[in-house]
């Protein structure tokens, strides 16, 4: 379980996303800061709070190198940007190309969550 809740899951005191929980689809870790090639950009679209901010891509729908642009969080929780250790919103990339994402420490991971 990563957090409890919803409220829970946008408390950084209460969630477990980080970098040794914070997996891929196959269970295995993302590589981070200090990790090459670090990966710990996460699309998220979201503010800290979890609520859209419009910045994601065209509704996720685009491609571009330049033009558009996604907030991203980071998954190890290290960092730079305006709120370095966020998972869900710590700066926005520079475009919404794969090539994009990578210069910003990205590989267009997103997460997807099960509430029980």
């Amino acid at each position: 379980m990563i957090a409890a809740s919803v409220d829970a899951l946008h408390d950084p005191a209460q969630n477990l996303i980080d970098k040794t929980h914070g997996l891929d689809e196959n269970g295995a870790q993302v590589p981070g800061r200090g990790d090459m090639p670090n990966q710990h950009d996460i699309l998220t679209g979201s503010d800290v709070n979890g609520m859209s901010m419009g910045v994601h891509c065209d509704n996720w729908t685009s491609s571009a190198e330049t033009g558009v642009t996604a907030r991203v969080g980071h998954h190890d929780r290290m960092g730079g940007g305006e709120m370095p250790t966020s998972w869900v919103s710590a700066h926005t990339t520079s475009g919404c190309s794969a090539e994009r994402f990578v210069e910003t420490g990205g590989a267009g991971r997103i997460y997807c969550f099960v509430a029980r």
